[in-house]
């Protein structure tokens, strides 16, 4: 997708509804792969929102990959978890 100025692009209008919801066009949700319940992160500039897919990072290193695992409503990829095994593995032989 290329950069966009947003301060001189005009994109799909949309009316905020009573509840403060906006409809997300078909179009921008087909063209980021956004489903239903997929979360969506909001950067808000000095006059403009940024819309984007969130992807889930490791808690850690901020990797973006399949593979987190999930420890104690965190994410960890396999790499830094590894890491992580590894100084309690260090740690337990100083202690001895």
């Amino acid at each position: 997708m290329k950069k966009i100025n947003v301060d001189e692009h005009h994109g799909i209008c949309r009316t905020v509804d009573e509840l403060g919801r906006l409809g997300f066009p078909k179009e921008l949700r087909e063209h980021l792969d956004i489903q239903a319940r997929d979360k969506v992160e909001m950067i808000a500039g000095e006059n403009y929102i940024i819309l984007k897919k969130h992807q889930e990072t490791c808690v850690f290193c901020m990797e973006r990959t399949e593979d987190l695992i999930p420890f104690r409503e965190k994410l960890l990829c396999a790499s830094c978890l590894e890491e992580l095994c590894g100084l309690t593995a260090d740690n337990r032989a100083q202690d001895a």
